[in-house]
């Protein structure tokens, strides 16, 4: 049975920057063959965000697909979706473009392109996960002389930083938190920590990207300085205030993380990993693990298979 129209025009279309006095209303545009993921990070995000700055109104979030039914992802899982494109109108906050394997599907339903645009033209600001950009770029909202749109690396990334824009970066913070929080979890559960709790224009970004890449690199605090083209003092600060740790810190992490998911996944020996890591040899990963886990490598990889075989 088809959704009845959603008018958009009285969900709150608040100043960028300053939280509005009604719910920000955000449109996802979602195809066959999106990436789950994206999706799911972008969802979470914003559900958190407005957990995170109640009583204030959070987001409004609509799923859309071409034809109003749900779609298979590019996992196989279908995702549900709240309305047919056509079947939203009024004023948009954000129009939110997701990625995807295949973006021929632009040819399969030629009404997106068309829906794109006139979404994205009644929308105060227009974004996209990863090549979500491509239907943006495809339906003229970019280069057309409006305000730039926001194209990010994945779900996460887009959504802190339309956190951040709407509610200020206290509320990031609080967002960010919650998925560091997220990350102390029991042996089997997986994930390294992401960059995408760092803004693009922030100077960790880059380091961030780097450490957790390779994270057995020359990360001592004078290499990652240089890297972000401050000095050591305010890279001290830069990461108190924005990460709420220490560069070392942040880099153990890092690396007792990545050293967390080989164990857990690979058959290599505790010193391979150790010196894949950046520990350097099996003792100063045993040291950082028992300072930052209560456990040993060894025993972390039995209760990670016992879980596994549960």
């Amino acid at each position: 049975m088809a959704l009845a129209e959603r008018d958009l025009t009285a969900i709150g279309t608040g100043r960028r920057g300053t939280p509005a006095l009604a719910a920000q209303s955000v449109v996802v545009v979602a195809f066959p063959g999106v990436m789950l993921l994206d999706a799911a990070q972008v969802l979470e995000v914003l559900t958190a965000a407005g957990r995170a700055v109640a009583p204030v109104p959070g987001y409004d979030v609509l799923v859309t697909s071409p034809t109003g039914c749900s779609v298979p992802t590019s996992s196989g899982v279908r995702l549900g979706v709240d309305a047919a494109m056509r079947e939203v109108i009024g004023a948009v906050d954000t129009l939110v473009a997701l990625g995807g394997w295949d973006q021929d599907v632009t040819f399969a339903y030629p009404g997106l392109l068309p829906h794109i645009r006139r979404l994205g033209d009644a929308a105060q600001r227009v974004a996209a996960v990863a090549n979500g950009g491509h239907l943006l770029r495809s339906a003229g909202l970019l280069g057309d002389g409006r305000s730039p749109a926001h194209v990010s690396a994945s779900g996460i990334d887009l959504a802190l930083w339309m956190t951040c824009q709407d509610y200020g970066d206290g509320a990031r913070r609080r967002v960010v938190q919650w998925l560091a929080d997220c990350h102390h979890r029991e042996p089997g559960s997986g994930g390294p920590p992401d960059a995408a709790a760092v803004p693009y224009d922030s100077p960790l970004r880059r380091i961030a990207d780097a450490v957790i890449s390779n994270p057995a690199q020359d990360h001592s605090v004078g290499h990652l300085a240089q890297l972000a083209c401050v000095s050591e003092r305010h890279l001290n600060r830069l990461f108190l205030a924005e990460m709420g740790m220490s560069p070392a810190r942040y880099v153990q992490r890092v690396r007792v993380e990545a050293a967390r998911a080989a164990l857990e996944h690979d058959h290599k020996s505790i010193e391979t990993i150790a010196a894949e890591c950046g520990f350097g040899t099996a003792e100063t990963m045993r040291r950082a693990f028992l300072r930052a886990l209560g456990i040993s490598p060894s025993s972390y990889r039995a209760r990670s298979s016992s879980c596994t075989q549960c």
